[in-house]
C-alpha cells in the first residue's frame, strides 16, 4: 500500500473512531435532556413516575438522573442496579436550575459526571474504595489500580486511600441500570418469578445501557448484583440471545462465613458479543470495609472470567 492509501486508511479508521465517540455521548445527552426538561416542565421526570406506576415502586423522580460516571469510553464497564437517594432529595429546585437552558443544564452534568472522581477526591467512601479492592488483581482494565492500598494506614496517609477511589472512579464506566435514585432497591429481581415479571417493564432501560457498552471497544463488563444474573435469564425468555458460560460458580473466600458466587454470561446484542460477569457478592453488607476479603473475591472473579 502506498503512503497516501495508508494515510487513507488511517483517517478512516479515525473517523469512524471519533464517530462511535460521537454516537454514545450523543445517545447520552439525548437520555439527559429528556430527563432534564421533564423535569422543568412537570417538576419530575415523568418516565420516572410511570416507571414507579408499573413496578409499584418509589424511585425518586425529583433528584438527579444518573445514568453514567467515569470515562464513558473506558475499557472497563461496572453496571449497578441504581443510585442511592433519599427520598426526599430534590437537586433541581434551585432557581439556578430554572434559569438555565435544558442544553446547559446537560453539559454541566456531562463534565461533573466525567470529573467526579478529581471533585471528589477527598471524600472516602466504602462502596468506592471496596472497588478498588475489587479490581486489585485483574488485567487489562485500564484502570490505574493501587494494589493493596488497604495496607496502608488511612490517618497516616489518606491520600493513598484517596489515589485508589480517583482512579478506579476515574479509569472506569460505571452504569445504572436503574437511573432513578432510591434509598433501598430490592423485592424487584431478587427470584427468577420476580425478575420474569418485572424485566419487560424496564427492557428501555436494560437496552440503553448495551447501547452505551457496545457502542466502544471494552475489554471487562461486570454487573455487580446477583439479580442481574436473574434479569440475564428473564432476558433470554423473552428472546434476547444470552448464553450461561460459568453458571453460579461457588467457593469460599478466607475470613467470610458464606461462599461467594461468581457467573458469567455471553450476550449477544448489536452484532456484537458481550463476556458479562455477574458478581453476585459485591453488594454483600459484610464486605464494606473487608478490603482484604474483597480483593480475593475479585482475584477469583477474574480467574473465572477468563476461563
Amino acid at each position: 500500500m502506498d503512503k497516501i492509501g495508508l494515510a487513507r486508511k488511517v483517517a478512516k479508521k479515525v473517523t469512524l473512531k471519533k464517530f462511535k465517540n460521537l454516537k454514545i455521548m450523543k445517545l447520552i445527552k439525548d437520555l439527559y435532556l429528556e430527563h432534564i426538561r421533564s423535569v422543568k416542565e412537570n417538576g419530575k421526570d415523568e418516565r420516572a413516575v410511570s416507571l414507579n406506576e408499573k413496578l409499584g415502586t418509589d424511585f425518586n423522580p425529583k433528584s438527579k438522573y444518573f445514568l453514567f460516571n467515569g470515562n464513558p469510553k473506558a475499557k472497563t464497564v461496572f453496571v449497578m442496579l441504581n443510585p442511592g437517594t433519599d427520598k426526599d432529595n430534590e437537586m433541581f429546585s434551585t432557581k439556578a436550575f430554572k434559569d438555565k437552558s435544558a442544553k446547559d443544564i446537560v453539559e454541566e452534568i456531562i463534565k461533573s459526571n466525567e470529573e467526579y472522581a478529581i471533585t471528589d477526591y477527598d471524600r472516602l467512601d466504602n462502596f468506592d474504595t471496596k472497588q478498588s479492592a475489587f479490581f486489585n488483581d485483574w488485567e487489562n482494565t485500564g484502570i490505574d489500580i493501587i494494589k493493596n492500598f488497604w495496607e496502608t494506614d488511612k490517618k497516616e496517609n489518606p491520600e493513598v486511600w484517596k489515589d485508589a477511589k480517583r482512579n478506579v472512579l476515574k479509569d472506569k464506566l460505571q452504569l445504572e441500570l436503574i437511573p432513578y435514585g432510591s434509598r433501598k432497591f430490592a423485592g424487584l429481581f431478587n427470584s427468577q418469578k420476580l425478575a420474569d415479571k418485572n424485566v419487560p417493564h424496564i427492557l428501555e432501560y436494560v437496552e440503553n445501557l448495551f447501547k452505551i457498552i457496545t457502542e466502544h471497544e471494552r475489554n471487562i463488563v461486570l454487573f455487580g448484583s446477583k439479580q442481574f444474573y436473574y434479569i440475564f435469564k428473564a432476558l433470554k425468555k423473552l428472546g434476547w440471545n444470552v448464553d450461561i458460560l460459568h453458571n453460579e460458580v461457588k467457593f469460599e473466600i478466607e475470613g467470610l462465613k458464606n461462599k461467594a458466587t461468581f457467573s458469567v454470561f455471553e450476550i449477544e446484542y448489536n452484532n456484537k458479543k458481550i463476556k458479562a460477569g455477574i458478581a453476585h457478592t459485591f453488594p454483600n453488607q459484610s464486605l464494606p470495609n473487608a478490603y482484604k476479603q474483597m480483593s480475593l473475591y475479585g482475584k477469583k472473579c477474574f480467574e473465572i472470567y477468563n476461563k
